[in-house]
């Protein structure tokens, strides 16, 4: 591995910043443990729970408008954009629900 390779000195120094930072340093080997146990437990229903938590939760709206243009009304471009997000969402559940309900086909 190359971490092996790198100087004591280098990797002391490169802690200390993280430290210094705040930042939590785990060594690569650590990393790779914890991310194929973390795989190793991934299943697609823990991913749909998550996505669907995701999707449920309310969305910021950030509008920015210039100073020496015209305002527009903030509450009609809100809600422009809840009806966007929203038939986005429908239309893609449409979809699973569809996807779901046909039955599965494997080409060999």
């Amino acid at each position: 591995m190359a971490y092996a390779r790198v100087s004591t000195d280098i990797l002391i120094n490169q802690r200390l910043i993280l430290q210094q930072n705040g930042i939590i340093d785990i060594a690569p080997e650590q990393f790779q443990r914890l991310r194929q146990a973390f795989l190793a437990e991934l299943t697609l229903a823990v991913i749909t729970e998550d996505a669907k938590r995701l999707v449920a939760q309310g969305h910021t709206f950030i509008l920015s408008q210039p100073v020496d243009k015209r305002r527009l009304d903030i509450e009609q471009l809100r809600n422009k954009f809840k009806q966007a997000l929203w038939s986005a969402v429908a239309t893609s559940a449409t979809e699973q629900e569809v996807n779901d309900s046909s039955p599965v086909t494997s080409f060999n």
